[in-house]
């Protein structure tokens, strides 16, 4: 099977959710320390301090990291879950009491209810860069853009990232695939990792074949395509 690499690097959970804020104005916790807008050691960190929850960003600065303005643990979540989950009662409905006899039913059944939930969404647009080596013929833009949109639908109404990087490539296109890889971490500001050849490690696990788990052995020949 041709094989690629789709690269999701760095994805800032978004501090979107809405209700009730309390010290709203001063970004203050509960000992009556301001939080907000303070400087932080690692970008991504999340703080949680009385009713907020902060996150450590460092996006468009260049020399420090600061905590957000906090988001509020008192939330109404937009898709509410009620336990337990009601059964199916539609006629050829799969339940835990028939489950055995529609065994071979489940794939093509669980693929139609993620299909009707994202014609249900909305369409949603999650801020994202997709770049695609000069030599990687099996990824073509337009498809790979139709198929995130779908993915991005299919979480309408959840917690998205603020933003996410895709790098699409094979093994004719490891270099670039690091350059590209460091160029987004310098875009984005993102802090300079403690290990100088990350990049090259990030694209070797997946173009590499695995002698155990998490543990990579001999060239980067596996990544075709």
């Amino acid at each position: 099977m041709r094989k690629f690499l789709l690269l999701v690097s760095l994805a800032v959970l978004a501090s979107s959710c809405s209700g009730s804020q309390n010290n709203s104005g001063s970004g203050a916790g509960n000992d009556g320390l301001k939080i907000a807008g303070t400087g932080c050691m690692t970008a991504g960190e999340i703080k949680v301090d009385g009713t907020k929850r902060y996150l450590c960003q460092g996006e468009g600065r260049q020399d420090h990291f600061q905590w957000d303005d906090g988001t509020s643990l008192d939330f109404s979540a937009q898709i509410p879950i009620t336990l337990p989950i009601a059964p199916d009662t539609t006629p050829n409905g799969i339940t835990f009491k028939n489950v055995m006899s529609h065994i071979s039913e489940i794939p093509k059944t669980a693929w139609q209810k993620i299909q009707d939930v994202i014609e249900k969404n909305p369409p949603l647009d999650v801020p994202h860069t997709l770049d695609v080596g000069p030599n990687t013929s099996s990824v073509t833009k337009t498809l790979e853009e139709s198929l995130l949109s779908r993915e991005f639908r299919l979480w309408e109404g959840f917690e998205q990232t603020k933003f996410l990087s895709i790098v699409a490539y094979n093994s004719k296109d490891t270099d670039w695939a690091q350059n590209q890889l460091k160029s987004v971490y310098q875009t984005k500001k993102y802090s300079a990792p403690q290990d100088p050849e990350m990049f090259l490690h990030l694209v070797q696990q997946t173009c590499s074949a695995f002698s155990k788990p998490g543990q990579v052995s001999g060239p980067m020949g596996d990544c075709d395509g």
